[in-house]
Protein backbone atom coordinates (compact mmCIF):
# COMPACT_ATOMS: atom_id res chain seq x y z
CA UNK A 1 0.00 0.00 0.00
CA UNK A 2 1.34 3.43 -0.91
CA UNK A 3 0.15 6.68 0.67
CA UNK A 4 2.24 9.48 -0.81
CA UNK A 5 5.80 8.89 0.39
CA UNK A 6 4.68 6.33 2.97
CA UNK A 7 4.47 2.65 2.00
CA UNK A 8 3.49 -0.46 3.92
CA UNK A 9 4.36 -4.01 2.84
CA UNK A 10 3.79 -7.36 4.49
CA UNK A 11 5.58 -10.66 4.12
CA UNK A 12 5.18 -14.23 5.30
CA UNK A 13 7.00 -17.53 5.10
CA UNK A 14 5.22 -20.54 6.56
CA UNK A 15 5.96 -24.25 6.38
CA UNK A 16 4.06 -27.28 7.67
CA UNK A 17 5.94 -30.57 7.77
CA UNK A 18 4.77 -33.91 9.20
CA UNK A 19 8.15 -35.70 9.22
CA UNK A 20 7.90 -39.25 10.59
CA UNK A 21 9.99 -42.39 10.51
CA UNK A 22 8.51 -45.00 8.19
CA UNK A 23 10.79 -47.93 9.04
CA UNK A 24 13.73 -47.64 11.42
CA UNK A 25 15.28 -49.20 14.50
CA UNK A 26 17.16 -47.47 17.30
CA UNK A 27 19.60 -49.20 19.64
CA UNK A 28 18.61 -48.78 23.30
CA UNK A 29 21.08 -50.63 25.49
CA UNK A 30 21.11 -54.16 24.08
CA UNK A 31 17.66 -53.81 22.46
CA UNK A 32 16.66 -52.52 19.02
CA UNK A 33 13.42 -50.54 19.25
CA UNK A 34 11.19 -49.63 16.34
CA UNK A 35 10.54 -45.93 15.84
CA UNK A 36 8.04 -46.43 13.00
CA UNK A 37 5.50 -43.61 13.07
CA UNK A 38 7.54 -41.48 15.48
CA UNK A 39 8.29 -37.88 14.63
CA UNK A 40 11.75 -37.11 13.29
CA UNK A 41 13.81 -35.27 15.92
CA UNK A 42 14.50 -31.53 15.45
CA UNK A 43 11.78 -31.27 12.76
CA UNK A 44 8.99 -28.93 13.92
CA UNK A 45 5.52 -29.38 12.41
CA UNK A 46 5.07 -25.62 11.98
CA UNK A 47 7.55 -22.84 11.25
CA UNK A 48 6.35 -19.35 10.38
CA UNK A 49 7.90 -15.93 9.99
CA UNK A 50 5.72 -12.91 9.30
CA UNK A 51 6.25 -9.18 9.26
CA UNK A 52 5.48 -5.68 8.13
CA UNK A 53 7.76 -3.01 6.70
CA UNK A 54 6.90 0.70 6.79
CA UNK A 55 8.91 3.04 4.56
CA UNK A 56 8.93 6.82 4.59
CA UNK A 57 11.25 8.60 2.18
CA UNK A 58 14.63 6.87 2.79
CA UNK A 59 13.83 5.45 6.25
CA UNK A 60 12.28 2.05 6.92
CA UNK A 61 11.13 0.05 9.92
CA UNK A 62 10.51 -3.71 9.87
CA UNK A 63 8.72 -5.73 12.54
CA UNK A 64 8.96 -9.53 12.38
CA UNK A 65 7.31 -12.36 14.30
CA UNK A 66 8.81 -15.87 14.26
CA UNK A 67 7.36 -19.12 15.56
CA UNK A 68 8.97 -22.56 15.52
CA UNK A 69 6.90 -25.47 16.83
CA UNK A 70 7.95 -27.99 19.43
CA UNK A 71 10.35 -30.79 18.50
CA UNK A 72 11.68 -33.99 19.99
CA UNK A 73 15.37 -34.42 20.83
CA UNK A 74 15.59 -38.12 19.92
CA UNK A 75 13.96 -40.67 17.60
CA UNK A 76 12.17 -42.38 20.52
CA UNK A 77 10.19 -39.13 21.07
CA UNK A 78 10.83 -39.25 24.80
CA UNK A 79 9.37 -36.45 26.91
CA UNK A 80 11.43 -35.16 29.82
Amino acid sequence: TRLGRLSLTGFTSTAFMDARYTDALVAVGSDNRSVRGNRVESAPRLTTRNGLTVRYKTASLTVQYSYVGKTFADPLNTVA
